[in-house]
């Protein structure tokens, strides 16, 4: 060992030995001439010995042999790839993108999906609780949002495990005159305990300071929070912040690397108290009723304590809970662990997180198409040294020699590669992150060590791949043919080439079928009619904010009072067509409560779901643009003491009265055997979202309300503009109720702002995958055309006969291209069959289209037609201009 560390520190320094010894070399020399031992310089050269061999003998006790060889065989590998700047660019740019997009979307799934939340101790030993059971209307839901009622039943099901509870929403942060939405994170004086976190500075919470039922006057910010607002301030005491308009005292700093357990970064903590507090009736708040879920519980199990174990003692809580507390429970009802990290629970089934989980099979399909593009680089490559190679093995140079410096060559590409790709993953999975979950803040790089890691990992399998092209080449290579041949390819490479090529373009068509169905999926989903005028139709809510920064009873009444005064000043605007108020906004808002068509005993349900209801002003028709099918709307006489009225959708009145004319039906609802007549029908409209199955709906007059047949309260604003003055519209509403309500979280827009949410996966959708798609077809198109370039170079001798003998050049150009043509046919046969496979998988992606739409096998044929006619045409123009004289001479 002392031997091969002593060589290892000559090696490093061995220029310097070897210098030394010739001049002590040298030295001898001259000394021995100065002797006058001799007076010529050959005989005191005898007498010394031969210096050349008392250089290597000393040398190979400071080299190391197999590091000296890789040295030499790195600087060859440079130099060759200095002389060839088109193959290492071409080769370093494809595979740096192939690499890179598989970086990004790396990048995403390892936040996503790997990533433990910094800062947690042991975070893989937490568990989130989430909650299965059948609703009223029969379908199965799961959530992971509890009431406190619930809360507190579970809780005492597990007294001795650790346990917390939050919520994260959005708060105004008020500095100087300006504000900004923040993200904060309401919870318990549990939270830092259960997570294993210590504050960087000050104290969490204490226990009286973090009940709901006391206001909350504390909070606690994260690293980042401290160093930019509060410019590090190392005392706490006095330190406060401006909150909903509340002033809050900084008790601690959270640790730099802990943001959170969601993906959005959390920038301050504050106890459940600061909770906007919604009041039912006076002394009524939310956490005293069993109807408004919204903590999520986090519990960290003792080693003794099981999964099983823990969900059985949630589960048997809950259920007895409930009963207990007088609400009818699903006896069914399971409570559940999960991962703490939110994507790999459950509930994460949305579009981002299979478009997400789909993109990583595309990354690396675009990755395959690079390797395969590359393969026939260095093919090609290889052919064209063929005599050099017969050269170096009959020089006696053995084929493992050449195999390794062919690898070393290879592995500086890649490495190339790899740092490119470093870049260019870097800013596609910043892309990835905004566009697949905006309005989140994330934190860090894009490229972490993970990542890093995973791409590094990338990178050596893919050498060793493309390593296996000039070993097999090597293992088979003959020198005496190819001595003989110079640089002709043989039948067997070029059907090599042809093969990748195949591959190539059979991934190419697997994307581009994919871009194409999603393309389609969007155009079929912006061509779905909601039922409503989504480009005139505003809506605002407005929330009150009280010393707790939630409604109270009281200042419930001023709300209604500002939204009815402002309806009216808006109805005389010249820029509003109609106003409007209601219970709930068009898409996304609505109530469900027992409802019963006289003489029936069961509940009309359609798709497992009852009837969606709205308590809505006589105007709303007209505002949100519903069309009346028969019968009438709400009139101004429908108020509290007339007849009970309804009015209800095409598909309620399709399955509560089949064969039977709906108006003059009686319904009931709430519980309660009060009738109210049908008045009207209106045309079917969407209720949650662009894509939804079809609902049963039912619409109430707001001053006969839902439950009790009096007043209900109205919480929207709905505003139809007239044609072209919904930007106008909008600002004046905005106006009249800042102006009105100071001191309220106002959320207004528009009904096309809306619903653009539920475009944006789709849009997302096609345009991701039409990237990819494209970057998959242009390495594709490359790679055919260099196979095709090369097949007329390597056939300039040929295609000379053949004009020699009388070959028209139109014969020669449609020759060329019936072969690239050709090759990409077969390719599009087997990536139109992996489609067809493969499109069941990504079906979640798509709308009503599949892979036998008319629409996609044309544009797909058609695209793959172009893309090799273009890839061989030049080649093509070129074949056609070969002079014979000039070919014969080539060879």
């Amino acid at each position: 060992m002392r031997e091969w560390i002593a060589r290892l520190h000559d090696w490093f320094r061995r220029d310097q030995l070897d210098r030394e010894l010739r001049e002590e070399l040298q030295f001898h020399q001259q000394q021995l001439l100065r002797d006058g031992a001799s007076t010529s310089a050959e005989h005191a050269a005898r007498r010394l010995g031969n210096t050349t061999l008392v250089r290597e003998s000393a040398r190979e006790r400071w080299s190391i042999p197999w590091m000296d060889n890789l040295q030499q065989d790195v600087r060859y590998a440079v130099r060759g790839l200095r002389r060839n700047p088109g193959l290492t660019i071409v080769v370093v740019l494809t595979l740096a993108l192939g690499l890179g997009a598989n970086a990004g979307v790396f990048s995403l799934l390892n936040r996503l999906f790997l990533q433990t939340p910094q800062g947690v101790a042991n975070a893989e030993g937490l568990r989130r609780i989430y909650l299965t059971q059948f609703g009223r209307a029969g379908k199965q839901s799961l959530s992971n949002k509890y009431n406190y009622p619930e809360l507190v039943d579970l809780r005492s099901a597990i007294p001795e495990i650790a346990n917390t509870a939050y919520e994260t929403d959005s708060v105004s942060y008020e500095v100087a005159s300006s504000s900004r939405f923040i993200t904060a994170t309401f919870t318990d004086a549990n939270y830092w305990q259960t997570l294993g976190v210590s504050l960087s500075r000050g104290r969490p919470f204490a226990a009286n300071e973090a009940r709901i039922e006391i206001p909350g006057t504390v909070a606690i910010v994260s690293y980042r929070f401290w160093q930019r607002n509060l410019h590090s301030a190392d005392n706490l005491a006095g330190l406060n912040i401006q909150l909903n308009g509340k002033r809050y005292d900084v008790i601690g700093v959270a640790p730099e690397n802990f943001e959170g357990l969601d993906v959005g970064a959390t920038e301050v903590w504050l106890t459940l108290g600061s909770m906007s507090i919604e009041e039912f009736e006076p002394g009524r708040f939310w956490y005293n009723v069993r109807s408004d879920g919204r903590l999520q519980m986090v519990v960290r199990p003792t080693t003794s304590t099981s999964d099983g174990a823990l969900n059985a003692r949630l589960t048997t809580a809950y259920r007895s809970g409930a009963v207990a507390g007088g609400y009818e429970r699903d006896s069914t009802a399971r409570v559940e662990g999960g991962s703490i990290i939110g994507a790999r629970g459950p509930l994460a089934k949305g579009a981002e997180q299979v478009i997400a989980t789909r993109l990583a099979w595309v990354s690396v399909f675009v990755l395959l198409i690079a390797c395969a593009n590359i393969a026939n680089l260095l093919l090609t490559r290889l052919t064209e040294r063929q005599r050099e190679i017969a050269v170096r093995l009959a020089l006696g140079v053995s084929r493992s020699r050449l195999m390794r410096q062919f690898f070393v060559e290879l592995f500086t590409l890649t490495s190339l590669s790899m740092v490119a790709a470093l870049v260019v993953g870097n800013w596609a999975g910043s892309l990835l992150r905004s566009s697949l979950i905006p309005g989140v803040r994330w934190s860090g790089s894009a490229i972490d060590l993970k990542t890093i890691g995973g791409i590094t990992a990338a990178t050596v399998i893919v050498t060793f791949l493309l390593a296996l092209v000039p070993m097999a080449h090597l293992r088979r290579f003959g020198t005496t043919d190819a001595l003989r041949n110079g640089q002709r390819a043989t039948s067997r490479h070029s059907r090599l080439r042809a093969t990748l090529v195949m591959g190539q373009t059979a991934l190419a068509v697997v994307l581009l079928s994919g871009a194409m169905l999603c393309v389609e999926s969007l155009r079929r989903v912006m061509s779905v009619h909601i039922g409503y005028d989504v480009q005139q139709v505003a809506f605002a809510i407005p929330k009150l904010k009280n010393e707790r920064g939630g409604e109270s009873f009281e200042r419930t009444i001023e709300l209604v009072r500002v939204l009815r005064e402002t309806s009216e000043q808006l109805a005389r605007s010249p820029n509003v067509e109609r106003v409007a108020l209601a219970s709930h906004s068009p898409i996304g808002g609505f109530s469900m409560m027992t409802t019963r068509v006289f003489g029936v005993d069961s509940e009309p349900k359609l798709n497992g779901s009852g009837p969606m209801v709205r308590d809505v002003s006589p105007d709303y028709m007209t505002a949100v643009g519903l069309r009346i099918v028969s019968g009438r709307a709400f009139a101004s006489n429908d108020v509290q003491g007339a007849p009970l009225v309804a009015v209800v959708n095409e598909a309620m009145a399709r399955i509560a009265w089949p064969g039977k004319n709906p108006l003059g039906q009686c319904l009931t609802f709430y519980r309660t055997n009060v009738c109210r007549t049908v008045v009207g029908v209106v045309q079917d409209a969407h209720i949650s979202s662009v894509v939804e199955s079809a609902t049963l709906q039912a619409f109430l007059p707001l001053e006969q309300g839902s439950k009790s047949g009096g007043p209900t309260r109205p919480a929207v604003l709905i505003v139809r503009a007239k044609s072209g003055q919904t930007p106008a519209a909008l600002a004046q509403t905005r106006t009249l109720l800042e102006a009105a309500l100071p001191n309220s979280d106002l959320r207004l827009q528009t009904l096309e702002q809306k619903v653009e949410r539920d475009y944006r996966p789709w849009r997302l959708g096609a345009f991701l995958f039409g990237v990819l798609a494209a970057l998959a077809l242009l390495v594709a198109s490359v790679g055919l055309y260099g196979v095709i370039a090369y097949g007329v170079r390597r056939r300039t001798h040929e295609i000379g006969i053949r004009a020699a003998l009388g070959a028209e050049r139109g014969r020669v150009v449609l020759m060329v291209v019936q072969g690239g043509v050709t090759t990409v046919a077969i390719g599009s046969v087997l990536g139109m069959l992996g489609a067809v496979a493969l499109s069941r998988y990504a079906s979640t992606l798509f709308y009503e289209t599949s892979m036998g739409s008319p629409i996609i096998l044309v544009g797909v044929v058609a695209v793959m037609l172009c893309t090799s006619v273009l890839a061989s045409i030049i080649p093509a123009w070129q074949a056609g201009r070969v002079s014979p004289m000039t070919a014969l001479r080539s060879e």
